[in-house]
C-alpha cells in the first residue's frame, strides 16, 4: 500500500511539472505597447501599428496673424499671414517638435514639446543675424543686428486640431550691447489642407 502511494504521488508530481511545462496557449494581446503614446494599453503583448502621439495631430503647416506690441519689433515681426510650420524634432522622443517661422526671409526653428494640447516653446538663439532691423539710433536707417534671442511661449490647438493659438514672448539682447527689447507676439495659425 505505501508502494502504491509513493507510485501515485511521484505520478501526479510528473503530471503537474509536465503540465507546467507546457508553453501558455494563449493568444497575443494586440493593441499600443508605446507608453509615450495617448492610447497606451497595459494589458497588451503585441503592438499593432495603432499608438498615436499628442505631437501627431499638431504636426502640419499654418498660416495665420503674427501680431507683435513692442513697436520696435513690430515692423519686423509682425505679419497678416505668416507661414509656419509644425514638424518632428527627435524620432526617439515623441514629445518634442520645432515650430519653424520664416520671419523676413529668416528661418526660425524654435523647439517646443507638447503636452496634451498644449505647446510649450522655450529656446534660445545665440548671436543670431536680424537683416534690414530699425536702427534704434537713427530710424531713417537699417542693420543687421547680432543678437541673442529667447523665446518662450504656450499655445493650445483647437478641440477640432484646424487651429493654434498662443503668444510667444521674445526677449532680444544686442551681442554689443546697444539693444535689449522685449516682446509679446500673439500667434494664431490655421491649418492648411
Amino acid at each position: 500500500m505505501n508502494n502504491l502511494l509513493n507510485n501515485s504521488s511521484i505520478s501526479l508530481l510528473f503530471i503537474f511539472a509536465l503540465l507546467l511545462s507546457i508553453p501558455s496557449c494563449t493568444d497575443p494581446v494586440p493593441g499600443c505597447t508605446d507608453e509615450q503614446s495617448e492610447n497606451y494599453d497595459s494589458e497588451a503583448t503585441e503592438d499593432n501599428g495603432s499608438c498615436t502621439y499628442a505631437r501627431t495631430k499638431f504636426l502640419g503647416d499654418y498660416i495665420g496673424p503674427f501680431t507683435c506690441t513692442n513697436p520696435l519689433l513690430k515692423g519686423v515681426l509682425d505679419s497678416d499671414s505668416l507661414e509656419f510650420v509644425i514638424k518632428e524634432a527627435v524620432a526617439d522622443d515623441r514629445q518634442l517638435v520645432v515650430l519653424g517661422l520664416l520671419i523676413e526671409g529668416i528661418p526660425v526653428d524654435l523647439e517646443g514639446m507638447i503636452n496634451g494640447n498644449e505647446l510649450i516653446i522655450r529656446d534660445t538663439f545665440t548671436n543670431f543675424a536680424i537683416p534690414d532691423f530699425p536702427n534704434p539710433v537713427d530710424s531713417t536707417q537699417t542693420l543687421t543686428l547680432i543678437a541673442n534671442v529667447i523665446g518662450d511661449g504656450t499655445a493650445t490647438l483647437s478641440a477640432d486640431e484646424t487651429t493654434i493659438t498662443g503668444v510667444l514672448n521674445l526677449d532680444i539682447q544686442a551681442t554689443d550691447g546697444s539693444l535689449n527689447a522685449q516682446d509679446m507676439c500673439d500667434l494664431i495659425g490655421t491649418k492648411k489642407e
